[in-house]
């Protein structure tokens, strides 16, 4: 035997929330009533909605690129949600505090007990409870929304927290330009007074060396060191050739007027040159030698000074040179000093132009920043102020009155599942089966009748349900093997109020109803339930009398008024129970009473409960265990199963009492037995 645990399907639910729906349909009109009485009590909560725009981006100011470079791009989610935090800063709210005077409202700050004022964070933290601010989704826009009980301050609360944020988020980023024009106006005037001392610099340098402009000498020394070495390559070059034309001369090479001729420097000469031309325009015109004697005579006289001139055109082009060579070196060193000068100089005017450089950026920063201190305070708007409010936005009717209905239905829910998981008892066929390792014999339905302890219900109502139950549990028995071995069966239970003594008589009832002596004996010593419903009365010989044989069987049973149903009584109360059945012969009394009846069925107490039933059941043929549903514990079956079989005597069959009509094994029977039952003319 196992304790399988319970399988839960759709039907079992189904069953459950229907069965359970009293419990289900209260705990809502329970919470319904909460919520409307919510409604009634909860004060009233206005709500004031203000809508800010970050822009997309900053504008750039007149092509400046040191500003656009620090320009902030105000898309970013981080952005936006930094100002959404800032929107909730403890600082901004206490200045909306003290803007509207909120620290001597007795309704937003009451006396203390110990009368000391609150602290800033103390306020700051009243306000942040009627403040809230979100970003809307996929948007730079950010609701901020402010709740109070007076819809007029609940606006003007509104209003003060943009006026607070845009006025301290402008004072912050003017702080900022400040700060900043600051710092470059204290540069601007360091390099301000470090160019004045360059340049003075400069000029002291100039005044010492005696150079207005440095730059302008530089350039007249370079143009005559030019032109000086442009002379002196001409006089070189003059020179040069020249001297070959002496050297003819000095060594004697050029002695005739044609040798002469053919100098260079002798054929260039003017005078040479014109006697050539004249003498060659005389040739042509004149045939006879003695017409051009006298211009030959005359050339050759030229020819011999005109070496005298080239000697001395030599000398002086050689003196020329030598006073331009000599007047270049002086250039050459002149050009040198001046270079030696121009590097402390040259230093000093970079220094002047670097510092002039800074000095005008500077100036430019400080331009652009006073330009973007009158820009920054649009990145923020204003699309929507807040309006007073027409109705409360809180407590919320449909909200509240919805939420009341589905807390109602879940923890309707919840308590029914709640307490059909906890609950441990059986519930079903299959699972008694399971558990208990043991076939049903039969399901009894749940009775609706209101004589149920009083009398049978196979006389009372033979087409009935229950009594057409009995009739199968009779048939179950008898099948269980031939009647000469179930001539005498017991019902039992594990624990008290099951059924037992019901299942025991309308099982006897049946057994009379087919012509056969039944005795139904109460042997449940402790409590004879059975003897008050037969016989009304409990102080009748009986058990008792016939175990400490002070009586027979037959002196002590009883007419129950039923054809062929005898009942053996309890008889009187003993102490000790459990010793009497343990040293009597019951299996004596049982083979007596078979001498008299056909079938005995005895009714004994709770397994569970006492030891009686495992004393007496070793000695009866059947044994049948009524469990009853939706009550006995799983445990409990297991536990009465187990005790029984330490006798050696195993329950035969189960039979499943007060079975609900409408459970998951409501098959085990149909709603039309009784119908069909009544339609043989069924009398009993």
């Amino acid at each position: 035997m196992t304790d399988s645990p319970l399988t839960f399907d759709f039907a079992h639910l189904t069953h459950l929330l229907l069965s359970k729906a009293w419990l289900i349909i209260l705990t809502v009109i329970l919470f319904l009533c909460a919520g409307v009485a919510y409604l009634m009590w909860a004060p009233k909560v206005y709500e004031s909605r203000a809508v800010l725009e970050v822009a997309p981006e900053t504008p750039k100011i007149n092509n400046l690129q040191d500003f656009k470079g620090d320009a902030e791009d105000t898309q970013s989610p981080e952005l936006i949600k930094t100002i959404e935090q800032a929107l909730l800063s403890d600082t901004l709210l206490f200045q909306v505090v003290k803007a509207n005077g909120l620290e001597k409202d007795p309704e937003f700050a009451p006396p203390k007990k110990d009368g000391s004022a609150y602290l800033e964070s103390e306020l700051a933290g009243r306000m942040a409870k009627k403040v809230s601010v979100k970003v809307r989704r996929a948007t730079r826009l950010i609701d901020v929304t402010v709740e109070d009980h007076d819809p007029k301050q609940a606006k003007q609360l509104a209003e003060s927290i943009v006026k607070e944020f845009i006025n301290q988020s402008f004072e912050q980023k003017l702080g900022l330009s400040d700060s900043a024009s600051n710092y470059l106006s204290q540069e601007a005037d360091h390099l301000k007074t470090k160019l004045q001392a360059a340049e003075l610099a400069v000029q002291t340098f100039r005044e010492a060396h005696n150079a207005v402009s440095l730059e302008d000498k530089q350039n007249i020394i370079v143009e005559k060191l030019k032109d000086l070495n442009l002379k002196v390559d001409e006089a070189k070059g003059e020179r040069l050739k020249l001297e070959a034309d002496v050297a003819a001369i000095e060594q004697g090479k050029a002695k005739t007027a044609d040798r002469l001729l053919l100098l260079p420097s002798v054929a260039a000469l003017p005078v040479v040159a014109a006697l050539r031309q004249e003498l060659a325009d005389k040739e042509s015109r004149f045939k006879a030698a003695g017409q051009l004697k006298g211009l030959q005579d005359s050339l050759s006289r030229t020819l011999v000074n005109a070496a005298n001139m080239v000697i001395k055109s030599y000398e002086a082009a050689k003196a020329t040179e030598g006073k331009l060579t000599a007047a270049l070196q002086d250039q050459e060193r002149a050009a040198l000093e001046l270079n030696k000068i121009a590097i402390p100089y040259n230093a000093l005017v970079r220094e002047v132009e670097t510092d002039r450089a800074l000095y005008e950026s500077v100036l430019t920063r400080m331009k652009a920043t006073n330009v973007a201190t009158g820009i920054w305070e649009n990145n923020i708007r204003v699309i929507q102020t807040p309006f007073v409010a027409a109705q409360p936005a809180k407590p919320r009717k449909l909200l509240t009155l919805a939420l009341s209905l589905a807390a109602g239905c879940v923890l309707g829910c919840a308590l029914v599942f709640g307490t059909d998981m906890a609950d441990n008892s059986v519930r079903g066929v299959e699972q008694l089966e399971n558990i208990s390792g043991l076939s049903v014999l039969a399901s009894i339905p749940d009775s609706k009748r209101k004589n149920l302890d009083k009398e049978s219900v196979l006389s009372s109502d033979a087409g009935s349900y229950e009594a057409e139950a009995f009739r199968s549990l009779r048939t179950a028995i008898s099948f269980l093997s031939s009647e000469k071995e179930r001539k005498t069966v017991l019902f039992t239970s594990s624990n008290p109020a099951e059924g037992k003594s019901y299942c025991s008589l309308n099982y006897a009832v049946a057994l009379a109803q087919t012509g056969r002596r039944t005795l139904l004996i109460d042997a449940d010593l402790r409590r004879p339930n059975l003897s008050k419903i037969v016989l009304a009365a409990t102080k009748a010989h009986g058990l008792t009398e016939c175990l400490t044989q002070r009586a027979s069987v037959a002196e002590c049973c009883k007419p129950t008024g039923i054809e062929d149903l005898y009942i053996l009584p309890a008889g009187e109360r003993v102490s000790k129970p459990a010793e009497l059945l343990a040293s009597c012969d019951f299996a004596g009394l049982l083979k007596e009473a078979l001498l008299h009846f056909d079938r005995i069925v005895l009714d004994s107490a709770p397994v569970n409960a006492v030891s009686d039933t495992q004393l007496i059941a070793k000695d009866v043929q059947s044994v049948c265990f009524v469990v009853r549903a939706v009550k006995t514990p799983r445990r409990a079956v297991i536990r009465a199963c187990s005790l029984l079989a330490q006798t050696g005597s195993h329950p035969d069959g189960i039979v499943f009492n007060r079975m609900p009509r409408r459970s998951r094994d409501r098959y085990y029977f149909s709603e039309y037995a009784g119908q069909y039952a009544n339609a043989g003319g069924h009398k009993g």
